[in-house]
């Protein structure tokens, strides 16, 4: 065998281990990502997955993709998709309640639907648990009265609500750049900085106590962005023969409520600007565990100027304050079915059970 022959042999066997050597680290990269893809959708699933109007309850061992397959059988799927907004998987449908899923799925809430109009709870998976935790409430304080107690000067376009929705405006206060209080508008429903479609808000319009602090769509809120949300009470909805009712949570004593809340300011390529915000939401306390498993987290007034100036340092000492609220200072009642649906807008949403 000459030397040249010889030579090329070497040259075709070395270049031969350098093509094996590509190969070998491409599928090692492939796999390194399959394995963190997976890790990734275990995490999310541990949490409670919303879908078209269906909340899978935690723990369920199915996979995602018999999720999804199972949803793509219900009639009048339009679309699926994955929200990384406190670990939500969610499908949409044209049609709240899918029905026809597998024997995995429990149809105990559904969620609203990818749109800016609420979904009437009438028209949902179990009148009135449209939410999956804090999704309606009201604000009828006066005016006058609200300006004096959070101080944070003139409120202005303010009107009585009753049956305030996501993806609605709601007042808030909080502390400027400046260090002053002010009011804002701002849409219910976080959207989060980075996002890049506004519509993940319509799924963010809570975020829980117990991982906000770790949760990529609340953290940084969690951190330099806190507000108060007032309210005169808010609505959850409890299941009786079969059928949901409607109660009403306030004060004991008729005070108004301020609500822990996070807002964002998001920006797209246009310069369209939307502030919006969340709903803190912890475990409900012994006289509401009945009615529902969640509430949002109530602020004493002698926390609300450390829930709104603490600096990032001291974020660690705002978790006792996401506590549930003191059983015997809060009430609930039941109410008209009339505020099932969010397009009604009166005092009849607050009337008793049984008056319409």
């Amino acid at each position: 065998m000459s030397l040249k022959f010889r030579i090329a042999a070497i040259i075709f066997v070395l270049q031969a281990v350098v093509v094996i050597g590509v190969l070998v680290n491409t599928l090692s990269s492939l796999e390194a990502a399959r394995v963190r893809f997976a890790a990734n959708e275990k995490a999310m699933l541990a949490e409670t997955s919303v879908f078209a109007g269906t909340v899978l309850a935690s723990g369920d061992t199915v996979s995602l993709q018999q999720r999804i397959d199972a949803l793509t059988r219900a009639p009048r799927i339009v679309s699926i998709w994955l929200i990384d907004g406190d670990g939500v998987a969610r499908a949409s449908s044209e049609a709240a309640g899918v029905g026809r899923l597998t024997p995995t799925i429990s149809p105990r809430a559904c969620a609203p639907k990818r749109s800016n109009t609420p979904l009437p709870l009438d028209r949902a998976a179990g009148q009135g648990d449209s939410w999956p935790m804090c999704g309606r409430y009201s604000l009828t304080t006066p005016v006058e009265s609200l300006v004096g107690l959070f101080d944070a000067g003139p409120l202005g376009d303010y009107r009585p609500r009753y049956n305030i929705a996501p993806s609605q405006p709601v007042a808030a206060v909080r502390r400027g750049e400046d260090g002053v209080l002010a009011w804002a508008w701002l849409k219910w429903g976080l959207i989060p900085s980075w996002a890049k479609d506004p519509a993940i808000g319509n799924r963010m319009i809570n975020a829980r106590a117990e991982t906000i602090a770790e949760k990529p769509s609340f953290r940084a809120a969690f951190r330099r962005r806190r507000c108060l949300i007032p309210a005169d009470g808010f609505y959850e909805w409890r299941k009786l023969d079969g059928a949901k009712q409607p109660h009403h949570i306030s004060a004991a004593d008729g005070a108004t409520l301020a609500f822990a809340g996070l807002w964002e300011h998001w920006q797209d390529s246009a310069g369209t600007v939307i502030e919006s915000c969340t709903i803190i939401t912890t475990e409900a306390n012994a006289r509401l565990r009945p009615i529902h498993p969640r509430m949002p987290v109530i602020l004493e007034p002698a926390h609300h100027e450390f829930w709104l100036q603490a600096a990032e340092t001291a974020v660690d000492m705002l978790h006792p304050l996401l506590a549930p609220y003191p059983n015997d200072k809060l009430v609930a009642r039941p109410v008209s079915k009339h505020v099932n649906d969010p397009r009604h807008e009166d005092p009849a949403c607050l009337e008793p059970e049984g008056l319409l």
